[in-house]
């Protein structure tokens, strides 16, 4: 064996390197072997050495002793940096902990760049503030949503996050401010929000279509909110998005509020081409859109009501009220599309009957028969909404214009109330309220649906006697009209002003009107420019000059702006009574002279001068405009803190 191989080549070890100025300590455990060393040298780099500028290779040829120190500082430094760059990962290199320190503290010598001066000086500002987690701020969004402050919630978003804070919002945060904004209609700053979403890369998700769609359902502008739904759902049909229950219910409510009742009925046509199970929320948002087309919306509902049965669906409570909206609020339509409708439901459970139009003039003796075997089979009442649908003793339906005979065709109160109770449902308060805006204008139908009332054990509120008040008011039946104040007396309710505008409608002289508004003052309530509308239109309707400015100066008195429909009565009543006075000095009633009309001529002429008219604000007016209150700015304030220079 070569005499150079008997005794190992011992070098400087990378502990002794590292501490040159502790030549004491022993190391004879973790020296270096370079014999013994476990990394392999191939055959290649034997024969032909690959030259390399790593001044750790370059030590392993110059075979320095152990115990020279003539090695100066700065060539130790270039080995324990060769070290640590090219054996970092190399298993017999001990430890990295002292390589990361030296790293830092060489990081900290280093001189400031003006980046790093500019956040030092944001962070510790006169006035600077901590930055919050998401978390953080979705519970303060959240609280000012769930106070209706749609305003602060989003002045959260623009002015704290992405101002003050410069905090990075995620979808989350954008989607709840999103679906606060669709809660109330706010369509123009939810799309803002959507469009914001997708210049950060933000995911979209199916939160987010669903608070755009509720946006559009409830915008004031059905109009523009349809255009905007187009927009949004063609959208999703190009990015193939993965519609579920929640979305498309979102969709029906939008298109249907906003009048587009084809492409409602479309989309239920694609929950069932789907298979997304169609539930009664799925027939009570088409019941809702059907009660977007006045003209024809009853026709529809029976339709509605009609595919609920054959698919077995259970209706509720939300499903009778919907019902009793579109007979009271929407028409039949066409009375060809009408005859057509109502030969569905007829023919509705009988099998293999054809049963002819209504009033159909070609009709042949064994349909004729078949027709009357349905019709007779039942009572004269009739009710479309039945197990049996039945027209009764109704041949056409030229004649059914007014609520009233809508309620008619569902076998009138009765009738509904049966139905309610064959699918358990029991009534609430304003089932009776919209049954008693379509009764007949009698007093014994008005006390047939009292009586029901009573049965069912429901408890009628203030604004069931204020529309029964009403009723009455309107067949000039007012001594039992004030008979209502004794039920909400005797039921310990409390008037509200509604309750005074119907009444209000009772005032047929000054005297009553004045003591109306005593009343309404010892309640320590205010009188609104509603029900000084009422009292002026029924001073209009009397003729007396000397009423209607009584009026005028009371809303004077109250500092109260005229609305709209408030100076129309007045220029009417004033162009109506000027053109009297130009050809005789008293009208045909004789309630109207030319002294009470100069006086009031004078008066209006300086009463319109000083008056100043009420402007109605923009509905989005509420949500644009912040103006914390002393607790939301607290909350607003929430997590911030000031520092000091220094």
């Amino acid at each position: 064996m070569n005499a150079n191989m008997t005794s190992p080549v011992l070098r400087n070890c990378f502990c002794l390197l590292r501490h040159p100025r502790q030549p004491n300590i022993q190391f004879n455990k973790y020296r270096f072997d370079l014999v013994t060393s476990s990394r392999k040298i191939s055959s290649v780099e034997i024969k032909k050495p690959k030259t390399t500028d790593s001044r750790f290779y370059q030590s392993n040829h110059r075979k320095l002793p152990v115990n020279n120190r003539n090695v100066t500082l700065n060539r130790q430094e270039s080995q324990i940096s060769s070290v640590l760059s090219s054996d970092k990962n190399d298993p017999d290199t001990f430890g990295t902990l002292s390589d990361d320190w030296k790293l830092q503290q060489q990081l900290s010598a280093m001189p400031e760049e003006e980046d790093d001066t500019v956040e030092r000086e944001f962070l510790f500002n006169k006035e600077g503030k901590t930055r919050l987690t998401i978390s953080q701020y979705a519970k303060i969004m959240k609280e000012f949503i769930s106070q209706k402050k749609i305003s602060l919630a989003i002045d959260v978003l623009e002015t704290r996050m992405l101002k003050e804070d410069r905090a990075k919002p995620d979808n989350y945060i954008y989607n709840l401010l999103i679906t606060a904004c669709g809660q109330v209609g706010y369509t123009k700053k939810a799309f803002q929000l959507y469009n914001m979403m997708k210049e950060r890369g933000l995911k979209v998700t199916g939160h987010t279509y669903t608070g755009l769609f509720n946006a559009c359902a409830n915008s004031p502008f059905p109009e523009e909110s349809l255009k905007q739904a187009l927009h949004l759902r063609g959208i999703m049909i190009e990015k193939a998005v993965l519609m579920n229950q929640t979305i498309y219910h979102a969709m029906i409510k939008a298109f249907g509020r906003c009048g587009d009742l084809e492409t409602a009925f479309l989309l239920v046509d694609e929950m069932l081409e789907k298979k997304i199970k169609v539930t009664d929320e799925t027939f009570n948002f088409l019941l809702q859109a059907c009660i977007s087309d006045k003209a024809a919306g009853f026709r529809h509902a029976l339709l509605v009501w009609w595919k609920m049965m054959q698919k077995r669906v259970k209706p509720n409570l939300f499903s009778f009220n919907l019902l009793l909206r579109c007979s009271r609020d929407c028409g039949l339509g066409d009375e060809k599309s009408t005859q057509q409708v109502i030969q569905v439901l007829l023919c509705s459970g009988q099998e293999n009957i054809k049963v002819p139009l209504l009033n159909s003039e070609a009709q042949e003796s064994t349909n004729k028969g078949k027709l009357l075997a349905v019709t007779n089979s039942t009572e004269s009442v009739p009710n479309l909404i039945s197990q049996r649908p039945t027209m009764g003793s109704v041949i056409a339906v030229t004649n059914i214009t007014q609520p009233e005979h809508r309620l008619m065709l569902m076998g009138g109160c009765k009738g509904v109330l049966e139905q309610m109770a064959r699918f358990k449902v029991k009534p609430d308060v304003k089932t009776f309220t919209q049954m008693l805006d379509q009764l007949p204008s009698t007093l014994q139908a008005e006390q047939e649906l009292l009586t029901a009332v009573s049965e069912t054990g429901v408890s009628f509120d203030v604004d069931f006697c204020n529309m029964l008040i009403r009723k009455r008011c309107l067949r000039g039946d007012y001594e039992n009209a004030k008979s209502v104040l004794k039920m909400i007396s005797d039921r310990n309710l409390r008037p509200d002003m509604m309750t005074f505008g119907v009444l209000a409608m009772t005032c047929q002289t000054q005297t009553l009107a004045l003591q109306l508004i005593q009343d309404i003052n010892n309640l320590g309530l205010r009188p609104n420019v509603e029900i000084l509308g009422t009292l002026l239109k029924n001073a209009c309707y009397l003729r007396d000059c000397a009423f209607v400015m009584e009026v005028m100066k009371i809303l004077k008195k109250e500092d109260l702006k005229p609305n709209e429909q408030f100076l129309k009565h007045l220029e009417n009543f004033f162009r109506f009574a000027s053109k009297v006075m130009s050809d005789q000095k008293t009208d045909d009633s004789g309630k109207l002279n030319q002294n009470d009309f100069f006086k009031f001529r004078e008066y209006y002429k300086s009463w319109r001068q000083k008056i100043v008219t009420e402007t109605p604000p923009h509905p989005w007016s509420q949500f644009q405009e912040v103006k914390p209150e002393p607790e939301d700015t607290e909350l607003l304030n929430l997590g911030k803190v000031k520092y000091r220079k220094g």
